[in-house]
């Protein structure tokens, strides 16, 4: 299975034969998925008949763009340019990307190959890290074979050579997460500090665990990037990184290898670069920052900032701003604010919908709700 290349700007050497191997297909990009969050429709991974290639084909060549904020069906989104594109399911393998940071990359791809022995030798491009929503499939390392399935995270070092086949007819579908090298050797290091003696080579194992939460969360963070709706790249950026770190941490576990103990002085390091990051977000409020943006600010790296500070505030970094963003809201709506939108988009929310559903989770009512409540008691 033939990765995509990173997107930060160093791109993995290409295979020699990448030009000419067939499951090797050009991104398209961008690429917003269709469905809506809770109607997520899963894509069957099975060779197409030829009546679904012709009208993938039709999806294809009509493409919607959204303008400022309504696409063609009539839905609202933030003002952007998005183009939604549809599965050319006449292609062996096709990548999506779902969503790109400066920190972290993440695609979709669903692969139609049906049962089949080791395919033409192939070399991954970056390091790579896949979970696995359907379907399976096998590497050859020379005599050695590994098995990718639902159960596994799998790990594709940079410039490992190897061969796939597949077990049966199902092909297989997942996500494919590319950490900028910085910021992967980060959260490595935390695991595995020799990671500075082979800065390019961070994973000492083929696949690890990925237990039931872990597969959740996964599922989850593909539904709501699917969507389109209401994305905080700052939520994106930390739940993405969570889940990197996540697995790598059961795979370092599961080959012998324990988080090291914290440096004396660790504590009061973390507590002062939380209460920056504190001030730069009460800076930043109504903006839409990402976890880079924050990271840079406190001179620190983007997982480390994540990690110290949920553990010193108790909830991560991204539900920090929204509870900032939610509470001035209040006092908004008490000083007589009526345009429910204007305060959205003031106070950084992508539109009225995200403002409301995030202030009736916070609070249990809607805003005009309080603002009727507000109003009432301040007539009395």
């Amino acid at each position: 299975m033939k990765m995509p290349a990173p997107h930060d700007g160093a791109r993995g050497r290409q295979h020699p034969h990448a030009q000419t191997q067939t499951r090797q297909h050009e991104l398209r990009e961008p690429f917003v998925g269709v469905s809506e969050l809770n109607e997520v429709e899963e894509v069957a991974c099975q060779p197409a008949h030829q009546d679904d290639v012709e009208n993938e084909d039709n999806n294809v060549e009509q493409q919607a763009t959204i303008l400022f904020g309504k696409d063609v069906w009539g839905r609202k989104h933030r003002s952007c340019t998005i183009t939604l594109v549809a599965y050319d399911r006449d292609k062996d393998i096709v990548y999506r990307p779902l969503y790109e940071s400066p920190i972290i990359s993440v695609h979709d791809y669903c692969c139609h190959i049906a049962q089949s022995g080791p395919g033409a030798e192939e070399e991954s491009d970056a390091n790579n890290i896949v979970l696995m929503r359907h379907g399976a499939f096998a590497r050859h390392f020379g005599r050695r074979t590994t098995t990718a399935d639902v159960n596994q995270a799998v790990f594709f070092s940079r410039e490992s050579t190897y061969r796939v086949s597949h077990p049966s007819d199902c092909g297989d579908r997942g996500t494919v997460f590319t950490v900028s090298p910085r910021v992967l050797n980060d959260i490595v290091r935390e695991l595995d500090p020799s990671i500075d003696d082979h800065p390019e080579q961070p994973f000492r194992f083929f696949t690890g665990p990925c237990d039931s939460r872990v597969f959740w969360r996964h599922r989850e963070l593909v539904q709501r990037l699917e969507s389109a709706e209401s994305l905080e790249p700052l939520w994106a950026d930390v739940t993405a990184l969570q889940l990197v770190a996540d697995v790598l941490e059961s795979a370092f576990v599961k080959h012998g290898v324990t988080r090291r103990p914290k440096r004396e002085g660790t504590n009061v390091d973390h507590t002062e670069r939380t209460e920056a990051a504190k001030t730069y977000l009460a800076s930043k409020m109504s903006e839409r920052v990402t976890l880079d943006e924050v990271a840079r600010a406190v001179h620190v790296s983007p997982f480390h900032l994540a990690r110290i500070f949920q553990q010193q505030t108790g909830v991560p970094v991204h539900r920090y701003l929204t509870q900032l963003r939610l509470r001035a809201s209040l006092e908004r709506l008490a000083a007589g604010a009526n345009d429910l939108t204007e305060l959205a988009l003031e106070l950084g929310f992508s539109s009225h919908s995200h403002f409301t559903d995030a202030f009736r989770r916070e609070f249990g009512k809607a805003p005009s709700e309080i603002r009727k409540i507000l109003e009432v008691d301040a007539g009395r």
